[in-house]
């Protein structure tokens, strides 16, 4: 079984089948043998060089059983990026969808059972520059399932804010350090909202003052620093 929770790929090329996930099962006779799981993860903008819809799938899977939980897929493309392609593919397995968003309405094949899939333009924060965060007018915003949450969070590893969002990247609006845990700025229980990557984001003088490190840092609204909290 290979379990994949809260991973983000974007921008692969593959010259024949699944620019992101081909998963194959050796054959048909050892289709349950063979199990793949996908929570809160996105796959957009991959390529696949074949001339074939079915290729640009970044989820690809053969004589598998497969299911995807709160699952991004957009603007996967085939034909050398020419055409956008199909967002999931099975070929003789079990395929389910839950609480997914595609590129469009019924953009997959040979998918079993599909509950809640959701369409259209995700409206990340800045794809073409890479950040495939969710902005405030995603449709992913709320409309994953809290029961299918991976333990280690979103890609941040911050907690879902009510409701699970579709994807690797939870929507947080706004949080307060607290530094309840210690100092990391990227540990999620040192803010309020359990969450270290939100769009604005405030730091109080408290006892324990963040540090960042070595990682790059990129706040999309406002970063409030308040008087006698240095960062």
């Amino acid at each position: 079984t290979l379990n994949v929770y809260s991973s983000l790929f974007y921008e692969n090329v593959a010259g024949y089948f699944g620019p992101g996930i081909l998963f194959l099962g050796t054959n048909k006779n050892l289709l349950f043998h063979n199990t793949l799981n996908i929570y809160n993860s996105t796959f957009a903008d991959n390529n696949c060089l074949y001339t074939s819809s079915l290729g640009a799938a970044p989820v690809n899977s053969t004589y598998t059983t497969f299911k995807a939980y709160n699952t991004l897929c957009y603007n996967n493309k085939y034909n050398d990026n020419t055409s956008v392609g199909t967002d999931f593919y099975d070929k003789g397995g079990t395929t389910n969808l839950y609480n997914c968003h595609i590129t469009s309405s019924g953009n997959y094949a040979g998918i079993n059972t599909a509950i809640n899939i959701t369409f259209g333009n995700p409206a990340f924060f800045d794809s073409n520059n890479d950040d495939y965060n969710l902005s405030s007018l995603s449709s992913c915003i709320d409309g994953g399932s809290n029961s299918y949450w991976p333990s280690i969070g979103d890609i941040h590893a911050g907690n879902y804010q009510t409701t699970a969002d579709i994807g690797c990247f939870e929507y947080c609006a706004s949080a307060t350090w607290d530094g309840s845990e210690g100092t990391d700025f990227s540990t999620a229980a040192n803010w309020s909202t359990n969450h270290p990557r939100c769009i604005d984001m405030t730091i109080p003088n408290v006892s324990n003052d963040p540090t960042i490190g070595d990682e790059v840092l990129i706040i999309h609204g406002d970063l409030t620093i308040n008087n006698g909290a240095p960062l």
